[in-house]
């Protein structure tokens, strides 16, 4: 394996989906997870929409009858309460991921452990890495909305490189 492909592998998700909507909870709970964190900017809603839409509440209401939900937001504490309004979860703002100082705030209220939580976000840097780091399962979902704030903007071409090499490894260990 390169140096490089060994880099670009702690950004590397288990799973890519289309949407939240896509992600098959039920293989994830028949697997042992049991908690699952979710990012919320253009994971859960478009990054500039206040509230959950009722399909995201209706989609966190089921879950939460089965699993632990946390959401996990780099955002500020005003924006992340406002959307967990209608949810009413373990919410955590400022997680500065992929660092564990998020996770261990949410993990304290928890009760699950780092090997059965799934993370799941729309973004290598922050949420995928920070599920590798700290051994939980990465999904990654496609970004809702185009719209973004101009520093995640600007960290979209470098994951489309990693992206590519981490279709040429599946592709690599299928021969």
């Amino acid at each position: 394996m390169k140096l490089i492909d060994k880099f670009f592998t702690r950004f590397y998700p288990k799973e890519i989906r289309g949407s939240v909507f896509d992600v098959d909870y039920d293989a994830l709970y028949s697997s042992g997870i049991r908690a699952l964190i979710f990012d919320i900017d253009n994971t859960l809603e478009p990054c500039f929409e206040p509230h959950p839409s009722e399909r995201t509440v209706g989609l966190i209401k089921r879950l939460a009858e089965r699993f632990e939900i946390c959401l996990l937001s780099n955002n500020k504490e005003v924006r992340v309460n406002l959307f967990n309004e209608t949810l009413n979860v373990v919410a955590v703002f400022n997680a500065r991921k992929p660092s564990d100082k998020g996770l261990r705030r949410g993990f304290a209220v928890m009760d699950s452990y780092d090997d059965e939580t799934a993370i799941i976000g729309d973004q290598l840097f922050t949420d995928i890495w920070c599920g590798n780091r700290y051994n939980l399962y990465p999904i990654l979902v496609r970004p809702i909305a185009r719209r973004e704030q101009w520093n995640i903007r600007l960290k979209r071409p470098l994951e489309r490189i990693v992206l590519r090499a981490y279709a040429k490894s599946l592709g690599a260990a299928g021969k």
